[in-house]
Parts: structure tokens; sequence; C-alpha cells
């Protein structure tokens, strides 16, 4: 992979603001209290970043998922 360590670290924030404003729906912060919304966001953000824009594409975030609404 090309790029200096600020472009590269510039992408992975990008990224995480991407997943993070995408798990930043009304479902998830009426369902969790403030403690758990942490720990879901955390999880989710680690899984949308395993496996790349496949979760952007198709809405999905649960394994063998493939509506596309």
């Amino acid at each position: 992979m090309g790029g200096n360590y600020y472009s590269q670290n510039c992408g992975i924030k990008l990224l995480v603001e991407k997943y993070r404003k995408e798990f930043r729906v009304a479902e998830n912060l009426n369902h969790y209290s403030e403690e758990s919304y942490k720990i879901a966001e955390r999880k989710f953000l680690k899984f949308a970043l395993g496996m790349g824009d496949w979760v952007s594409q198709t809405g999905c975030v649960a394994p063998g998922c493939t509506r596309n609404d």
C-alpha cells in the first residue's frame, strides 16, 4: 500500500467517522443506554472495518444478510 503514515491515518479516521454515522440511527440511539451504546458502537466499528465497504453497500450488518434496501 502506498502513502505515508499521515495519509493512511486520515483514511482510517474517515472510515471510522463514516461507520459511526451509519450506526447513529434512531433505532440504536433509543435502544441502548449510554454505556451500552458505546460498547455496541465499538463492536460495530470493529466489525464494519473488518468487512470493508460491504456494510455500506448492503445496509446489512448481520453475517449472511444480502438485502439491499
